[in-house]
């Protein structure tokens, strides 16, 4: 489970921009499950969301409730949270059922659309909405996106610090992912740690870094992602 430090303020007008641009489209329903439209709304990674004009809905599975209440209940948190059961999926369709409206849903593949079509026997939209809204960037993520360049930076004079002949490829990763996640990275770069490749390894952009030795005068590539 992730969730980022961001201000209720900044969640709330996230909110309200999607229910304009919702009204825009004639969308009286929207359904997000996607892990990247789910963090920009919620603030976390967890679950599915259902915001209508009136109701913003956040189905969570119980482990992650009581952290969810504890980081923002008490803070007027826009959405209401609730348990799902033994599957998210189900209890959302009975949810949606009920609206009897136009729905909209996020990109998803003719499979899945047919099948929640079925389901629900509602008018479904295919809607890009909160993409959308996420390329037009508030005045916090402009000075997030600066915060991160900075923390960025650091790991790159940290590179070129340490990275010498005889350090290993681990070990110099080890060091520059150290100084960033001090500096205030909220995640390990890329998910899963910092890609940095020496020698023939470079041709692989996406190579992990390995007990390699670096030689000396070789070729280093070193790629942070915050």
């Amino acid at each position: 489970m992730f969730i980022m430090t961001v201000p209720i303020s900044e969640l709330k007008s996230r909110l309200s921009n999607i229910r304009k641009d919702m009204s825009k489209e004639g969308i009286d329903s929207l359904l997000i499950s996607g892990k990247g439209n789910i963090i920009y709304l919620t603030g976390g990674e967890d679950g599915v969301v259902v915001i209508t004009t009136e109701h913003a809905i956040l189905w969570l599975k119980d482990i992650y409730i009581k952290h969810y209440e504890e980081l923002y209940l008490h803070k007027n948190y826009p959405f209401e949270i609730r348990e799902y059961g033994n599957d998210v999926t189900n209890d959302v369709i009975e949810y949606l059922k009920c609206l009897k409206n136009r729905i909209g849903v996020e990109n998803i593949t003719i499979n899945s659309y047919e099948k929640l079509l079925a389901k629900i026997k509602n008018k479904l939209i295919i809607s890009n909405i909160v993409e959308f809204r996420r390329m037009i960037k508030s005045d916090f993520e402009i000075d997030m996106l600066k915060k991160s360049a900075e923390i960025a930076k650091k790991g790159m004079c940290k590179a070129y610090e340490v990275i010498r002949d005889g350090i290993s490829e681990a070990e110099a990763a080890a060091e520059i992912e150290s100084t960033i996640r001090k500096h205030g990275s909220e995640t390990p770069p890329f998910g899963s740690g910092i890609l940095l490749a020496s020698g023939s390894s470079t041709a692989d952009i996406h190579a992990k870094p390995t007990q390699n030795k670096i030689k000396n005068n070789s070729l280093v590539l070193s790629l942070i992602h915050i």
